[in-house]
């Protein structure tokens, strides 16, 4: 089964690259990725420094398998949004991954990480702590709460408002608004 995550999480990183405009440079891929076109190469290698940037940007948007991760990683770091499926091949998993892969740009203003698990038998320790049953998609705040869980895709829109009307977000969006 972890031979259809690779593939899952290459897709969902060509597919978050898609909206980058032509002055970021390609960022280099994950470890354990494939690249599209392993021989290019940056045009100067002077303007090396700048594509770390957008490479983080992209890293930090790009969908992570659950292996190996704990919700106390990211504790008061980001929230997370968490796609369960039991095969990767799951309508409803495929619809939401597409639909998370469409804005990552709201997301990451959201400090959004999306983390996804289709194979039930790897009984990592995500799973393990919210024995999701098929679909599932779970929204977490900062704190490490869950604020939703639903059997059914949402679009980035839905999860951008419910994030939005979470107590930390209203206290960020506040605190940004008094800050010159």
């Amino acid at each position: 089964m972890t031979l259809y995550l690779t593939p899952l999480a290459a897709l969902a990183l060509a597919l978050l690259a898609q909206p980058a405009t032509a002055q970021d440079q390609i960022p280099a891929p994950r470890a354990g990725m494939i690249a599209a076109d392993s021989t290019a190469a940056p045009a100067d290698p002077a303007a090396e420094p700048a594509t770390e940037a957008p490479t983080a940007a992209v890293d930090d948007s790009a969908p992570l398998p659950a292996e190996g991760l704990s919700i106390d990683d990211f504790r008061w770091q980001k929230r997370l949004v968490l796609v369960f499926a039991d095969s990767p091949d799951n309508p409803g998993f495929a619809d939401q991954m597409r639909m998370l892969a469409e804005q990552p740009d709201e997301l990451a203003m959201r400090d959004v990480v999306v983390i996804f698990d289709a194979d039930p038998e790897a009984e990592t320790e995500i799973r393990q702590k919210l024995r999701p049953r098929g679909f599932m998609l779970v929204l977490m705040d900062k704190d490490g709460q869950i604020a939703q869980r639903k059997p059914f895709p949402w679009t980035v829109r839905e999860i951008s408002r419910a994030i939005d009307k979470m107590p930390l977000r209203q206290e960020e969006l506040r605190t940004r608004r008094l800050t010159p």
